[in-house]
């Protein structure tokens, strides 16, 4: 592994940037408005010092294809927002979580600063492992205090996802020397650790799914940049040992947060598709999971009935209440009066993008999120380290948008940009390094 300058930022704003950013994931999914707030602080920053960074661009490293390519998909993304809005009518809940689409148009000015300060990404990655720490304890205490399922200020389900997200990422930046040799192993693991705690105990089974699929992804990620076989081999059956031991401890410490919610979860899944009759469905439709699957039936029915750009996010209310009267649905889900024009979505951000966007927002949003993976297959991105922390980024989210919808909420779509401008600021960094002996390399 080549050695990482240690090189901090001289700029003021870069140092503001570069403490906002190890701030930003300690207490992010446990304190409210914490993501949000540190978000608008750094996207300001960044803002107003775009004209320095474009500056650089112009002299040292000017802007890829690739780079240019990914900001044109983020407007992308933004514009079909506003196009099935208008179409469809912009209602209270269109205006509501627009301020969350809204986010990613900061996203480019904060991807340029960031592209032209990589050593400020480092501040984030040395916390990463803290914030482990920091949610898995906190997990721990709450369950100690309130002798249930944690509530938190976002519920257990944010707290659940984002553990996972914490979790893998402590792991994939242990490639970088963000603490002292003999200390970084032990940090990172200890991070990840205590953040798997915080997935278990958080009864949150998007969590559960997203750990499944991605950390076997994580550990191959973190052990390929080991340089000795045999210290490959140790940290591979300590990590096996230890993440085993911690699951068995929290699932014989808490069975009805773990064993009883994933036998819960088999049975409503499977009265609901074994259901033959109107009834049979009307009454497996009202278990939380049940819910879920009728919500995304209703979701597929509406693309259908508009399948290009959908009826604005948020409007899906009337619609589901119009095939309630029809027939066509369980009115398990029906939406009141009250709250028909108001927050209304379908549990899964990719059958959300369905409904309110139709097939022109799904494609937009399949390519924000796979942009990193298609990107990470070319030749000149092949085998770069960051790649691998983009690549778990989008994984994480992807996984956990079967459920939730994280880009209709401000502190999901704050953690989100964060992480992956991130992750992509440090990646096109490295490519270039190869191509200027002058760029710092993360």
């Amino acid at each position: 592994m080549k050695a990482f300058p240690r090189h901090y930022p001289t700029e003021f704003s870069a140092k503001v940037l570069g403490g906002a950013l190890f701030a930003f994931p300690l207490l992010m999914a446990i304190a409210s408005h914490w993501a949000s707030t540190i978000f608008v602080l750094v996207a300001v920053i960044a803002f107003f010092s775009m004209r320095a960074a474009l500056s650089m661009f112009a002299s040292r490293a000017p802007l890829r294809i690739e780079e240019l390519l990914y900001i044109g998909i983020v407007l992308a993304y933004l514009g079909t927002t506003v196009i099935s809005n208008t179409l469809s009518g912009w209602t209270e809940g269109s205006i509501s979580w627009f301020e969350a689409t809204f986010r990613f148009l900061l996203a480019i000015p904060l991807f340029l600063y960031m592209r032209a300060h990589p050593e400020c990404v480092m501040y984030l990655l040395r916390a990463v492992p803290l914030a482990g720490i920091i949610i898995g304890s906190y997990v721990l205490a709450m369950l100690f205090i309130e002798n249930g399922r944690i509530d938190g200020p976002y519920g257990p389900i944010v707290v659940g996802n984002m553990a996972v997200l914490l979790m893998v990422v402590s792991l994939a930046t242990m490639q970088y020397p963000t603490y002292r040799l003999t200390w970084k192993i032990p940090i990172h693991l200890v991070g990840a650790m205590f953040a798997l705690v915080a997935v278990v105990l958080s009864g949150t089974r998007s969590a559960w799914l997203a750990t499944l699929i991605v950390l076997p992804m994580a550990i191959f990620m973190a052990l390929k940049a080991l340089p000795s076989p045999r210290l490959r081999t140790g940290i591979l059956i300590g990590t096996m040992v230890a993440f085993g031991a911690v699951i068995m401890v929290s699932v014989l410490g808490q069975p009805k947060l773990t064993q009883e919610r994933l036998a819960l979860a088999v049975k409503q899944t499977t009265d609901y598709l074994s259901a033959e009759t109107r009834e049979q469905r009307d009454q497996a439709s009202r278990t939380s999971i049940g819910v879920r699957l009728e919500q995304w039936r209703v979701g597929l029915l509406v693309f259908s009935d508009h399948p290009f750009f959908g009826v604005g996010v948020g409007n899906v209310g009337d619609e589901i209440n119009q095939r309630i009267s029809e027939g066509r649905v369980s009115p398990a889900i029906e939406v009141p009066s009250r709250r028909v024009n108001s927050n209304v979505h379908l549990h899964s951000a990719y059958i959300d993008a369905l409904a309110f966007k139709g097939a022109i927002g799904f494609s937009a949003l399949m390519l924000l999120l796979l942009y990193p993976a298609v990107l990470g297959l070319s030749r000149q991105m092949r085998g770069k380290r960051a790649w691998d922390l983009a690549i778990l980024v989008m994984m994480v989210f992807a996984v956990i948008s079967l459920t939730v919808d994280p880009f209709i909420r401000n502190g999901y779509t704050s953690i989100y940009i964060m992480f992956q401008m991130s992750a992509l600021a440090l990646l096109f960094s490295e490519k270039a390094m190869k191509q200027d002996s002058t760029t710092i390399h993360p």
